[in-house]
């Protein structure tokens, strides 16, 4: 039997420095304001900016 993974922990207290694709303690929030990655932010703004739906 294969043990599930939780997507979304209501309890997670995760910063975003300790935050990681696999094995981290998912939040379910996606903040923007806090960001680990001042490039991701950039790229999000142009992919958002360069997308038909918004």
């Amino acid at each position: 039997m294969i043990n599930r993974k939780k997507i979304y922990n209501p309890e997670s207290n995760e910063n975003t420095k300790d935050r990681k694709i696999f094995g981290g303690d998912p939040t379910g929030i996606f903040e923007l304001n806090d960001i680990k990655y001042k490039w991701a932010y950039n790229l999000w703004e142009v992919m958002l900016n360069n997308t038909w739906f918004k």
